[in-house]
């Protein structure tokens, strides 16, 4: 008999602290996460992708993070980031990603999102702040909601230059 109080007495502190816990995030403006983190979201919708995905990242680096070599061919890629002709690891990414078929870049030098639309059904942004590793994140697969910030995703790849061969 002890030991199940002794259970329950357990089992109502966590409860505490998962409602203290909870309470600490229903106090923040948002949800921040760290670019690993996002990337790895990032990660886990190309996995899940079955047609298309727009991505958006500051850098040809954080692109390459990404394994694009790894999905599909048959889903097409549409990725807008910024890249530094200057720097030859940059040169040597974009070279390599631009012989993958199904892949189109496009020089985007805002460095100022994160973004994933995979399949028109899911969606995600986060945007750089002050704090380098400090994104304001979120994802959604509310109809609604994509179709509201289906904007915000599509402006890197529309506002973004053709590169030139």
């Amino acid at each position: 008999m002890n030991f199940l109080k002794a259970d329950l007495d357990d089992a109502d502190e966590e409860v505490e602290r998962l409602e203290e816990r909870l309470l600490e995030y229903e106090a923040k403006d948002g949800i921040f996460l760290s670019k690993e983190k996002v990337m790895i979201k990032i990660k886990k919708m190309l996995s899940q992708s079955l047609h298309s995905i727009n991505i958006t990242t500051p850098s040809i680096m954080d692109l390459e993070k990404l394994d694009l070599f790894e999905v599909s061919s048959s889903i097409s890629i549409k990725a807008s980031c910024e890249v530094d002709f200057s720097n030859i690891q940059h040169q040597e990414i974009l070279e390599d990603l631009e012989n993958l078929d199904n892949i189109s870049i496009r020089l985007y030098s805002d460095q100022d999102r994160f973004c994933a639309l995979r399949d028109g059904e899911e969606l995600l942004l986060a945007s750089v702040g002050d704090e380098y590793d400090q994104l304001l994140f979120f994802r959604t697969r509310d109809v609604k909601q994509i179709k509201m910030f289906t904007t915000l995703v599509m402006e890197a790849w529309v506002k973004g230059k053709k590169i030139n061969k």
